[in-house]
């Protein structure tokens, strides 16, 4: 594995949502002023829950199909078998969640519902159409299609609100009709119909698929109970108020998340790509070190950034959600470990490994929550999400370097980016925007490029 592919493959998958993700931040300042902290939380919530029913109706055969593609890329009459089943059975529980849908509607009337129903299954064409187009090893397709899914997603937004004054909840289906787009360019651009063959559906080839992709369903529940349990926490105790505060907050959390899924998608085809020789297994081992410094710096930098931008581009109805942003931040960073070392159990075919650790995590993430919820208040979230990721990132961790691959930190740099951290967290709340804030984010910059000239040297 060269360490320039897996930066140019990351360039690729992150052109477009870099650009989308940008835009969505920069009108932050007119959602938070168009929509109050109340709404804000109910279309948080909304949103929250169909990402969760997302993981669950689809089965993560969407995973499945993306690891199983790229590595029978060349195979053609593999491929046709793993496009069959996967899609036909995507369409058939499809098929059977939108009938089960109708059904409890009829008795269930709330806001959103038809979300529930319609960005579910958008959410999985989606899914299933990127991740076909980017197993075939067409990244720059991927890319273009979530690219043209968030512009117009926003795009959409910005008439429903501003143009047509319709209620802030409408923006929901905005997502819906990006979604279907993106899909819909993935299908007709690489022609996948061309890989359809009812001639080739196999149940014990689905049977094979589930077998991969049925424990990550657990899997993703746990990652949605650190990821977004809190907002059903926190609404069950302070109320929806607070929740619209941590959709504010989390969302400069999940421009750095956005940030490190475009090198994660990147790092995970590297490493199935090349884990099977020595040669990159080696290099998989020194380069997991190295990239959590290089997000461990990122976060700091980001930190103090946000000290500076937060007034600018939020409204001060919403200023109690500054305080949660470094914490939120130090969460998504314990979250890079996780995602460093996660491929190689994909690699392995240990789902069910993947799954008992991040379901035990889950469940840690939401017994912090609610245990210190009443003493720390709206900040138990980021705190619980803290331990949450923590205790996953340092399991695997200590399993890796059991089984697989001797992960070595040097103790001087973590020693180091621990004292930074309690300098940047001092400035940050302190509101030393002036000289002292600038001073150390020089400080913390030429740390970085100190660290990393280093690295250059040794190799």
């Amino acid at each position: 594995m060269k360490v320039i592919d897996l930066i140019k493959n990351m360039g690729v998958l992150a052109l477009g949502g870099i650009c989308t993700k940008a835009i969505s931040f920069l009108l932050l300042p007119l959602y938070t002023a168009l929509i109050s902290a109340e709404e804000y939380g109910t279309i948080d919530l909304l949103s929250t829950i169909a990402t969760l029913l997302t993981a669950i109706v689809s089965f993560q055969m969407y995973e499945a199909i993306f690891k199983f593609v790229t590595i029978q890329r060349e195979n053609l009459s593999e491929i046709k078998i793993i496009f069959t089943n996967i899609w036909f059975f995507c369409l058939i529980v499809c098929l059977l969640y939108s009938g089960l849908c109708w059904l409890l509607f009829t008795f269930l009337d709330f806001a959103g519902k038809w979300y529930i129903l319609s960005g579910v299954i958008a959410s999985i064409f989606l899914n299933i159409s990127t991740r076909s187009s980017r197993g075939l090893g067409h990244n720059a397709l991927y890319s273009f299609a979530n690219f043209i899914s968030a512009l117009v997603t926003i795009a959409l937004n910005l008439l429903f609100l501003l143009i047509f004054k319709w209620p802030a909840i409408t923006i929901l289906y905005a997502s819906v009709i990006g979604s279907l787009l993106g899909g819909i360019i993935c299908v007709v651009a690489d022609k996948l119909w061309r890989y359809y063959d009812s001639s080739l559906l196999d149940i014990s080839k689905i049977k094979m698929y589930l077998q991969y992709s049925f424990p990550l369903i657990p899997n993703e529940i746990a990652w949605w109970a650190i990821h977004a349990s809190d907002r059903l926490v926190i609404a069950a105790f302070l109320g929806v108020y607070y929740t619209g505060l941590l959709a504010v907050a989390s969302k400069f959390a999940l421009a750095y998340s956005t940030i490190f899924s475009f090198f994660y998608a990147s790092w995970v085809e590297q490493c199935f790509l090349h884990y099977n020789t020595e040669k990159g297994r080696k290099h998989i081992e020194a380069l997991i070190p190295k990239i959590f410094v290089a997000f461990a710096y990122f976060t700091l930098i980001l930190t103090l950034i946000c000290m500076y931008i937060y007034p600018v581009v939020i409204n001060e109805t919403y200023s109690e959600a500054y305080t949660l942003i470094p914490w939120y931040l130090i969460a998504v960073l314990l979250n890079v470990i996780v995602g460093l070392v996660s491929p190689i159990y994909l690699i392995h075919n240990e789902t069910k490994i993947v799954m008992y650790s991040t379901l035990i995590a889950g469940g840690i993430n939401v017994l912090v929550n609610v245990l210190t919820v009443n003493y720390l208040g709206v900040l138990s979230a980021p705190v619980a999400a803290i331990f949450g990721y923590g205790s996953v990132g340092l399991w695997r961790l200590w399993d890796m370097r059991k089984r697989y691959l001797c992960i070595m930190f040097s103790k001087k740099n973590i020693l180091e980016l621990m004292c930074l951290l309690v300098l940047v967290i001092w400035v940050y709340y302190g509101h030393n925007e002036g000289y002292m804030g600038g001073c150390v984010l020089t400080m913390v910059f030429f740390s970085m490029i100190f660290e990393f000239s280093k690295y250059r040297k040794q190799n």
